[in-house]
């Protein structure tokens, strides 16, 4: 089945531990077969919140900027966001800060996931610790082959309704994109510029529904940015990440 997350800006869904759901489809990004972790392990990660329930992941890029993908805050009231940094549970703890300003790539695609990155510029200002920390921006693409991990709150099977409280983590490989693309032929949904692949054989290990938006990193330098993938953690298609090191120029010029 193809994730899908529905992005809206009623309050409707967005309640509670479920993942939100509303009336614009686009593809989903999704953490399966992975191990609970602490943010002091990850301290780059960002927890989306949605009138006050967490709605995807995210990443701290400065002290008050926070990237993450387009179809997170695409349709999104600023009035209604809020970021929260430093705490290991979705629901508890941390910083939070608001947005001011929130720039959506011109490009952004809803119906084909292409271009599929944001940033939120924020009123307020995190204070860097042991538990907020920003990432790095990649030179190049990552290597077909290299260890990436990816960390979010999001739903630990495919179409559970509900969430994890406390911060998880898996390692996956970055997969070669035409073996990518080709995989996802039969879906009609096509690997365009700008993304990038990652799994592991066999499936089991991946993001899932909740997870859109947060990190794929190598250390701290991000290289990825959970976006889409049809089901979570099948073993005929990878997960589909925006390629980061490819907006590095539009990050750098809007951040």
């Amino acid at each position: 089945m193809f994730r899908v997350l529905l992005i809206t800006t009623f309050a409707a869904g967005i309640l509670g531990a479920s993942i939100p759901w509303g009336v614009v489809p686009i593809p989903d990004g999704r953490i399966i077969g992975g191990e609970e972790t602490t943010i002091e392990k990850y301290p780059y990660q960002v927890s989306i919140r949605y009138i006050g329930s967490h709605r995807c992941g995210a990443s701290v890029l400065k002290t008050n900027v926070v990237l993450t993908a387009a179809h997170c805050v695409y349709g999104a009231s600023k009035l209604l966001l809020r970021f929260v940094a430093g705490s290991s549970q979705r629901n508890s703890g941390g910083s939070s800060i608001y947005p001011d300003n929130i720039v959506i790539h011109s490009g952004y695609s809803p119906s084909t996931a292409q271009n599929d990155i944001a940033l939120a510029i924020c009123q307020e200002h995190w204070v860097f610790s042991d538990t907020i920390q920003p990432i790095q921006l990649p030179s190049a693409s990552p290597a077909v082959g290299s260890s990436v991990i990816v960390s979010g709150w999001g739903t630990e099977s495919e179409g559970a309704s509900e969430i994890p409280i406390n911060l998880r983590a898996v390692e996956v490989k970055i997969v070669d994109k035409k073996y990518c693309s080709d995989a996802y032929v039969p879906t009609g949904y096509p690997i365009l510029e700008g993304m990038l692949c990652a799994a592991v054989s066999g499936g089991g290990k991946d993001a899932c529904q909740g997870d859109s938006g947060g990190p794929l990193n190598s250390g701290l330098t991000q290289v990825g940015i959970v976006s889409w993938g049809w089901g979570c953690a099948q073993a005929d298609y990878p997960g589909v990440y925006t390629d980061v090191a490819t907006y590095a120029s539009w990050i750098n010029s809007n951040a």
